[in-house]
């Protein structure tokens, strides 16, 4: 998935008659910090974050996938796309935290770490 990020930043997608942009946000950029999450999961994980949707109304997309051995795990969180460093921000971070925090263990049957 890193190489499809890195060759594939944005597309459009049709969803009934509108066209609508998808742009991988930078991973330095992505205020969940996925590299420091990355390391926390499973053999290998990889986490970005797309914005979708035209400006003012961009829906946030967030993906989490992790390989555990032969098992494989895929989280999205989906939300409006807030201002940078707001409140709005701030919470759902901290929310998409406390989810993050034991849900690839639980669904992959590992340690709690």
């Amino acid at each position: 998935m890193r190489q499809v990020y890195a060759q594939c930043a944005a597309w459009t997608m049709n969803i009934g008659d509108q066209e609508i942009t998808v742009q991988v946000m930078d991973p330095a950029g992505d205020p969940s910090e996925p590299l420091k999450v990355e390391r926390r999961f499973g053999d290998e994980a990889v986490m970005r974050t797309m914005l979708a949707g035209p400006a003012g109304q961009q829906a946030q997309i967030t993906t989490l996938l992790v390989r555990h051995g032969d098992r494989a795990l895929e989280l999205t969180f989906r939300s409006l796309a807030s201002e940078p460093g707001g409140s709005e921000a701030a919470r759902l971070a901290t929310a998409m935290s406390k989810f993050l925090a034991p849900a690839p263990a639980k669904f992959l049957g590992l340690p709690l770490g």
